[in-house]
């Protein structure tokens, strides 16, 4: 579904990805796990098109993405939720579904989205009027996800959606992220967390300073532990 090969990316002359490959098979979720500063962020950031790489390609459904604005790339079907949720604070939680979905021009199929949202989502129906930036951590979690949603992805890039979040809350997006596998979405997940993310994942790549040190599935790399640990750290192994 999703396939980058030789990607070199970063900031202006800082080059943060380094020649890295990978594939994304449909309704898998495939977990990207490692350091700070590993280049997790970077990745999605240029897989959606905010980012332009320096070389390499990216092709998703065979069509060749990278490059293009990220008009084009949600269009497509990537819907990229950021890290620290970045919820339209001054808007309402209805306002901010709306924003969501700001490339569908025919009003039914935008309300009928909003049912479906409602109806995984509750407790957002329950504050639609709210201002989002009173709202919980969780809470804007569940309505950043909600608003990625609001474009019907193919793809969902999600970037450290526990980040913050107290455990019981965690567990909350879990099982979200569990629902939409068993409808077919496929997800891209950036966790620090290790065994979080490989306990929900299917497949797994390690990146350590902008390069995939390991790969392969999430019980696989389950299973490696301290090897896994060492790759994590930067360490040979």
């Amino acid at each position: 579904m999703l396939n980058i090969s030789g990607l070199t990316s970063g900031y202006g002359p800082v080059e943060v990805l380094h020649g890295l490959s990978l594939y994304i098979n449909k309704g898998e979720i495939v977990a990207v796990i490692g350091p700070n500063g590993a280049g997790k962020s970077t990745l999605l950031k240029t897989i959606v098109g905010l980012i332009s790489p320096q070389n390499g390609s990216i092709l998703f459904q065979d069509r060749s993405i990278e490059r293009q604005p990220p008009e084009y790339v949600l269009d497509r079907g990537i819907a990229l939720v950021p890290e620290g949720r970045r919820v339209f604070a001054g808007l309402t939680v209805l306002e901010n579904l709306h924003m969501g979905a700001y490339l569908e021009r025919d009003s039914s199929r935008k309300k009928k989205q909003i049912d479906y949202i409602y109806d995984l989502f509750p407790r957002l129906e329950e504050r639609h009027q709210q201002l989002s930036g009173t709202l919980s951590g969780g809470e804007q979690q569940q309505l950043a996800i909600a608003r990625a949603l609001m474009s019907r992805p193919k793809m969902l890039l999600l970037d450290e959606p526990s980040l913050g979040l107290a455990p019981v809350i965690v567990e909350v997006v879990i099982d979200l992220i569990n629902s939409l596998r068993k409808e077919g979405l496929t997800i891209i997940l950036v966790e620090q967390n290790i065994h979080q993310a490989l306990e929900i994942s299917d497949r797994a790549y390690v990146l350590v300073n902008g390069s995939i040190r390991m790969s392969g599935s999430a019980s696989q790399l389950l299973e490696t532990g301290v090897d896994m640990e060492k790759a994590y750290l930067g360490e040979k192994i």
